[in-house]
């Protein structure tokens, strides 16, 4: 049980975490840790524990996630500018990954 100085202390610590405003990624950021992400889905659907998620478990998460990311990335790579043609590639890249591992996910179905 937890005295009531540790609760305060708690809430204190809540609080602050919620005012924090978070950080801003940067472009190049989102689409590197996309392109990270799809590189290592199948560490990140396995899950931890017992028992085991099953292939249909593993396959609806990889969607889940490769949707997500191409939403985030899509969203991002509009707003870049046409002044910055690296990053519009790196973008395009990261969308192409993205888009290549869901084809994979779909036709494993």
């Amino acid at each position: 049980m937890l005295s009531e100085e540790q609760i305060k202390e708690l809430a204190n610590q809540l609080e602050q975490a919620i005012s924090t405003e978070p950080e801003e990624v940067s472009e190049e950021e989102v689409f590197k840790n996309a392109i990270w992400t799809v590189e290592n889905i199948d560490r990140a659907v396995q899950g931890q524990g017992f028992p085991f998620p099953s292939e249909g478990v593993v396959k609806a998460r990889k969607g889940q996630i490769l949707n997500s990311l191409c939403f985030v990335v899509a969203e991002t790579w509009q707003a870049v500018s046409e002044d910055s043609p690296e990053l519009k590639a790196l973008g395009e890249k990261a969308i192409n990954t993205i888009l290549a591992e869901l084809e994979k996910v779909n036709a494993s179905s």
